[in-house]
């Protein structure tokens, strides 16, 4: 299946440099980006409209700090003074005890 994001901006990565697309395009086919760019004509079986958003394809957070692992929780974007600071775990991880 042939999905076409229509953004409003595209976050595309040039292979050294974060690019901003304006009116950009995503093409993803299957699991796999095929294309970036402005071009909005490729056919698709689905068109989802994000004029109004700001698209980061392929995206993932992997911003986590491992050595702050406190049982089975990793705790994104804590630094260590944020850690340190806190008098119990709970107010970096309120789901724990």
């Amino acid at each position: 299946m042939k999905i076409r994001i229509d953004a409003g901006v595209v976050v595309g990565w040039s292979g050294t440099s974060h690019e901003l697309i304006p009116d950009g395009s995503i093409l993803v086919e299957g699991n796999s980006i095929k294309s970036i760019g402005t071009n909005r004509t490729p056919a698709a079986d689905k068109v989802i409209g994000a004029s109004a958003k700001i698209v980061c394809p392929g995206f993932v957070n992997l911003h986590v700090h491992s050595q702050l692992n406190i049982g089975d929780y990793l705790l994104p974007d804590v630094t260590k003074k944020d850690y340190n600071s806190a008098s119990q775990p709970s107010r970096l991880c309120p789901s724990l005890p």
